[in-house]
């Protein structure tokens, strides 16, 4: 884990333990019950990110394939994506822009079986 990721860490669950025992009046910042728990809720779900193992990496070699590894994907129209997986998900590569984006649907469809990589 990074330095700055255990900074991080540490300064998000001593915010966390500041609302929820109310200590963070004294630091001139007043939050109401209500939006204290908002506060937290936040918190809570920026630390558990940052503690979660991404797993596209083992995604990636289920199918074969290393993150940033480029391939071809066949789907069920018989259309050809030009692909790569990523920590972010998989992502296409425009046929006229050549620019990457996420593919919201591919890992699903390629999990199902309603796509298929087909330079293998």
């Amino acid at each position: 884990m990074s330095e700055d990721k255990d900074v991080n860490l540490i300064a998000i669950k001593s915010l966390i333990e500041c609302i929820d025992n109310r200590d963070i009046a004294e630091g001139g910042i007043f939050l109401d019950d209500d939006n204290a728990e908002f506060v937290a809720d936040i918190l809570r779900y920026h630390y558990e990110s940052l503690t979660t193992e991404n797993r596209m990496e083992a995604v990636a070699k289920l199918f074969g394939k290393k993150l940033g590894e480029e391939f071809t994907v066949e789907d069920k129209y018989k259309a050809e994506w030009h692909c790569k997986f990523t920590k972010n998900g998989v992502m296409y590569q425009d046929r006229i822009t050549f620019n990457w984006h996420i593919i919201g649907g591919m890992l699903q469809s390629l999990v199902t079986g309603k796509s298929v990589i087909v330079d293998e």
